[in-house]
């Protein structure tokens, strides 16, 4: 890779790691399709576990006000979802569902912003939401944005390190997924380190936007906006 792609592909995690630092994900839908463009091999494994060091970033910063009860309820439908979504993948049917997936999220966006609308967080809710984010992380890549809609109730503080601890154990389901059927190799490590240094620089600037989002009460309106760019991005995509 040229210096001029390396630097650019810097720049670009830098940007998604700070979206991910101030509202707890989305370092891979905002990074990973412009990564893809600079040079396809920052996919799948690169971008991956480069949002690892990301998510310990945030999770570390902010483990004080991590809401627990939601994080372990919901990591117990995780681990059934996720092979559920393992089956619909190997069933071939996974990229047809993609914009099913997609129109999904829209939907709970949409009725989230009509106000009143919001899913009761209870064991029954967050257990079910594993589920559904395990089967929706791999059938589109959208895990994080079903939890982060049945979480928005919780206040900016403890919402974002709550998602990004969620976020971070899922993708550690995933790494260990693609270490599994061999996608983490030695040139995938050498990409994923020339993105770490911009994970570091967004973290960086992530301290020092989290005040004024959490003053300005973003948080909840950020998850919103991160999960409906995600969920147009993966519609677009569709099945084809």
């Amino acid at each position: 890779m040229n210096p001029e792609a390396a630097v650019v592909a810097i720049v670009i995690e830098t940007l998604g790691a700070t979206v991910q630092g101030v509202f707890g994900f989305g370092i891979n839908l905002v990074a990973a399709p412009l990564l893809v463009l600079v040079d396809p091999r920052f996919a799948p494994a690169p971008v991956v576990l480069a949002s690892l060091v990301g998510g310990a970033l945030v999770t570390l910063r902010e483990h004080g006000s991590i809401d627990r009860f939601s994080v372990a309820w919901a990591l117990g439908g995780r681990l059934p979802g996720t092979a559920l979504g393992a089956l619909v993948v190997l069933a071939a049917a996974g990229a047809r569902l993609r914009p099913v997936v997609g129109l999904v999220v829209l939907a709970a966006v949409a009725l989230s912003l009509a106000g009143g609308h919001r899913v009761r967080r209870n064991r029954r809710t967050l257990l079910g939401v594993g589920v559904v984010s395990g089967v929706m992380n791999m059938v589109a890549g959208l895990g994080g944005a079903p939890f982060g809609l049945v979480c928005q109730d919780l206040p900016g503080p403890v919402l974002r390190p709550t998602v990004a601890l969620y976020v971070l154990i899922g993708g550690v389901l995933s790494s260990a997924a693609l270490a599994a059927v061999g996608q983490v190799g030695t040139e995938s490590l050498s990409l994923t380190a020339l993105l770490v240094p911009g994970v570091f620089a967004g973290f960086g600037l992530s301290g020092l936007l989290v005040p004024l989002a959490d003053r300005k009460a973003v948080a909840r309106p950020g998850i919103l906006a991160i999960a409906a760019a995600g969920a147009v991005a993966v519609i677009v995509r569709g099945p084809w």
